[in-house]
């Protein structure tokens, strides 16, 4: 077996964050990263299992992988539920809590001789925490990812730096459940505190926080994020629901009245959301209410989801399942409301300077994400470092975000 290796990784931010700490610890070990679309001799395929279409999607790169003719490795949330499967196929599978010995177990199957550098995320995921207890009615992420753990704070802090050493100006700090970080230390050590700590003891330019829920936000940690310039302006906050029936049914731990009070306080920064469509019992009266609140909130953006059965889950077996065709309606319906409400937060920040992490470039067409988490698009000018953060005069609506100048030497580039 030869040492080149890929990894495909479905689902969430820390599904990502965990395939790049294992494609780092394999190049060090000797390994050589390849895209998907190469040849490799190793396949890693991070699942998720949030929703049926997801373990669709798993199962088709797992037969693409098995087509290369390379050994696959699977790990993630869809091993937890879908051993016969992976028996049957043939694969190799590691359970959600081995998954730092994926590392270890491969440099024990094969060895290793040319050294590569993985082109992974230009904005780095730092894991901080894992683990959910909350046991949303829905939601199968608590059974496969167990109880809250969190990582040491010099952990935290030493990969921070790492990535800061090696020019990176933003990281992404991410968890299945970040507002519970320092929950399971014993100790009053929490989210604000590690935000505090990172200040202080790392020189990164911009830290994002990933997912957190509302009920997690307290007051310290917004004035925190409000003062502190370092900190990305922009918190993802999952809403769901507008109607507290079924915010309610889906055991979420808030209510449409403190949603609405909270997120009033955390005017100033941009907010974006979750809202599933479709959960059982669901009504007109329900969805009208989820519309209202989006709209009051005015959030920048939408990731809007049909309500998925999953086995495992209180909602699978509850009464009042609601047909595809009424969910597909009101999905398109959310959609469409999202994209006015993006289209007038994108033309709110024309005209001015973005701070942005530049990500990748295209035939000299370059792009990154801005503090407040809209995608800029422009012209490369000179050398720019993947990772660093460059100034951008936004000017005009592109894409899925905005185009703007470079600004070099106190000057904005233009044609």
């Amino acid at each position: 077996m030869g040492n080149k290796f890929s990894i495909y990784t479905l689902g969430c931010k820390v599904n990502q964050a965990e395939s790049d700490w294992i494609a780092s610890r394999l190049v060090n070990k000797g390994f050589r990263y390849c895209s998907f679309d190469e040849d490799f001799d190793i396949c890693i395929i991070n699942t998720c299992t949030v929703t049926s279409k997801s373990d669709k999607k798993t199962r088709q790169i797992i037969r693409r992988a098995k087509k290369k003719g390379c050994m696959v490795i699977v790990t993630g949330c869809f091993v937890a539920f879908n051993k016969g499967f992976l028996k049957a196929e043939g694969v190799r599978y590691i359970p959600n809590k081995d998954k730092e010995k994926i590392p270890q177990t491969i440099e024990d199957l094969s060895q290793a001789a040319s050294k590569g550098k993985p082109r992974l995320h230009t904005r780095p995921l730092v894991k901080i925490q894992d683990g959910c207890e909350q046991f949303c009615s829905y939601c199968i992420v608590a059974v496969v990812r167990g109880k809250y753990r969190s990582v040491l704070p010099g952990t935290v802090l030493e990969n921070i730096n790492n990535a800061s050493e090696a020019g990176y100006g933003e990281v992404v700090l991410t968890g299945i459940h970040i507002g519970k970080y320092g929950i399971d230390f014993g100790k009053d050590y929490n989210l604000f505190n590690l935000l505090e700590d990172i200040l202080d003891n790392t020189n990164i330019k911009r830290i994002r926080l990933s997912s957190i829920e509302i009920n997690e936000i307290s007051s310290e940690l917004l004035n925190l994020i409000k003062e502190n310039k370092r900190i990305a302006p922009h918190l993802h906050i999952p809403l769901q629901s507008g109607s507290n029936r079924i915010l309610k049914l889906m055991g979420r731990p808030y209510s449409r009245e403190y949603f609405l009070e909270k997120t009033e306080n955390i005017r100033g920064l941009t907010i974006t959301t979750d809202v599933m469509v479709g959960f059982p019992q669901e009504s007109e009266k329900d969805f009208k209410k989820t519309c209202e609140i989006v709209k009051d909130i005015r959030f920048s953006k939408l990731h809007v989801f049909k309500y998925s059965k999953r086995e495992h889950t209180r909602a699978y077996s509850m009464d009042g399942q609601i047909p595809p065709i009424i969910k597909k309606r009101r999905s398109r319906k959310l959609i469409d409301i999202g994209k006015k409400l993006r289209e007038s937060f994108l033309k709110s920040n024309t005209g001015k300077i973005l701070d942005v992490a530049f990500e990748r470039q295209h035939n000299g067409i370059g792009y990154g994400t801005s503090g407040n988490y809209i995608k800029v698009f422009f012209k490369i000018r000179g050398r720019v470092k993947e990772g660093s953060i460059i100034k951008i005069k936004t000017s005009h609506m592109y894409k899925n975000g905005l185009w703007g100048d470079m600004y070099i030497n106190k000057v904005f580039m233009v044609k």
